[in-house]
Parts: structure tokens; C-alpha cells; sequence
């Protein structure tokens, strides 16, 4: 039986944690908690201040809207202004550009909203060329705007890139796989999938040579590279495009 009034219905708000976002109503860093903005509402618009009870914070699955409970409140009746709750994403499924929240309450009223899933780190500027992996995959090198990340499987997948610090937006597609992640030393690192921190960022690959941190002899190599921190790489037009020269603070997401 419901506890609280039958025409009652949830409300609810999320910032844009990247201003640029401009496609999805909200957004979120991956890893990162936000915040959630909660009232019930009755169907004037005003707070139902006799409401009560536990709401629940889910994200979505490919199959389901409420496959993974993230949070949780509890509204007390007699409170006539917002609750406020937190929650975290992670990763995305099948390089989608967002998740779903959804809010579920004791008397299973619902409310969801789909949030844009950006990851924030470093990128850095590099010069593809015709030995780029991609090659004899269908993508030809590119001497325009283009990024590279670590995976093997994104050939042309377009991507938007942020500059935290002048909050404008490009679009590109991925033409190659980095920052210095290839098949002949690091593997991929499919951290929007896998939800981990990048490799790139970790301990123990930071700031390594580049053949130290993948278990290839450097003696034999000739690896003069190291593992930087950056979590993608910018061409040259893409990193000018943005207003940045050799790296900048981003934030990318699939589009």
C-alpha cells in the first residue's frame, strides 16, 4: 500500500560536471562522484512536504534501467526544501556517450535521466603517420582533427574532446592507438570500459620507459619513450583547434 500521496511524483537535477557538454542534459566525470538534486513534487509544482520515505540511485545495464544501485536517501517527512544525494559512474557499454539514472522510491514512482560520461585527464599532442596501426585497418592517416586512445577496435569512432580550461569542444574520430600504447609493446587499455584508472596514470606505468612498464626488453627494443600520464593524444590540428600547443587538461567522451 502506498505510504505517501498517489499523485506525488519525483523530481530530480544534475549538473554538467564539463560545462561543455551540449547534448545530454547532465554530466558526469567517470570516477568522480556527483551530486544529485531530489524533491517530491505534486502536480502543481510544489514540494509535498508530508513525503517520506527511501530513494534509491541506479544505473543502467544494456538490459536494464536499474542494474546497479549507486545510492540511496531517505526523505523525512516535513522537510519542504531539496534532498541531496551522491553517486558514481564509472564506465560506459559499447562506446556510448552516456548512462541512465534512474530514482526508484518505496512506492516504486520513477524518474531518470540520461547523463553524458566524460574521462578526464591529460592529452597530449603526436603526429600519426603511415605506420600508424590503424593503416591496414581502413583508416588512412588523417592530417586534420583526430585522436588517438589505447584500443585496437575504434577505428573511426567519433569521439568529443573538452578543454577544461577555455571549455570548448571538438569532435573527431579515433585514427590511432595511444598515447604510446601499440601492439608491439603496451597493449590496449579500454578504461571507459573497464572502468579502472588508465594505465597511463597508474604507479606502475607513470612516468616509466615505455618498454620497462610493458615487460619489453629495453635493451633490444631501443624504447626511448616514457608513459607521460596522457590518457588520450591529440593530432597537431586538434590540439590548435582546442586552443592548446603541447597538452592540455581535457575531457573526452564518445559521441
Amino acid at each position: 500500500m502506498p505510504i505517501n500521496n498517489p499523485s506525488t511524483y519525483l523530481w530530480m537535477a544534475i549538473s554538467k560536471a564539463v560545462p561543455a557538454e551540449s547534448y545530454h542534459p547532465a554530466s558526469v566525470i567517470a570516477r568522480q562522484s556527483f551530486g544529485i538534486t531530489i524533491q517530491p513534487r505534486l502536480p502543481v509544482g510544489y514540494v509535498d512536504s508530508n513525503y517520506r520515505g527511501n530513494i534509491r540511485i541506479y544505473a543502467n545495464s544494456p538490459s536494464s534501467d536499474t542494474a546497479f544501485l549507486i545510492g540511496g536517501v531517505y526523505r523525512s517527512a516535513g522537510d519542504t526544501g531539496f534532498t541531496y544525494a551522491s553517486a558514481t559512474i564509472s564506465s560506459v557499454y559499447n562506446e556510448s556517450s552516456f548512462r541512465k539514472i534512474t530514482l526508484v522510491d518505496d512506492d516504486g514512482k520513477t524518474v531518470s535521466m540520461n547523463v553524458g560520461v566524460w574521462f578526464k585527464g591529460r592529452a597530449t599532442v603526436f603526429q600519426g603517420g603511415p605506420d600508424s596501426y590503424y593503416v591496414d585497418r581502413g583508416c588512412t592517416p588523417l592530417t586534420t582533427n583526430y585522436v588517438a586512445l589505447p584500443s585496437y577496435h575504434l577505428c573511426g569512432k567519433q569521439v568529443a574532446v573538452a578543454n577544461m580550461a577555455n571549455n570548448r569542444v571538438v569532435s573527431a574520430p579515433v585514427n590511432d592507438v595511444g598515447p604510446y600504447f601499440d601492439k608491439k609493446y603496451c597493449d590496449e587499455d579500454e578504461y571507459w570500459k573497464n572502468g579502472t584508472v588508465p594505465r597511463a596514470e597508474q604507479p606502475g606505468y607513470l612516468n616509466k620507459p615505455r618498454c620497462e612498464a610493458c615487460n619489453v626488453p629495453c635493451n633490444t627494443t631501443g624504447d626511448k619513450y616514457k608513459i607521460t600520464g596522457a590518457i588520450i593524444d591529440l593530432s597537431p590540428a586538434m590540439m590548435s583547434s582546442l586552443g592548446g600547443s603541447s597538452e592540455i587538461t581535457c575531457a573526452w567522451r564518445f559521441t
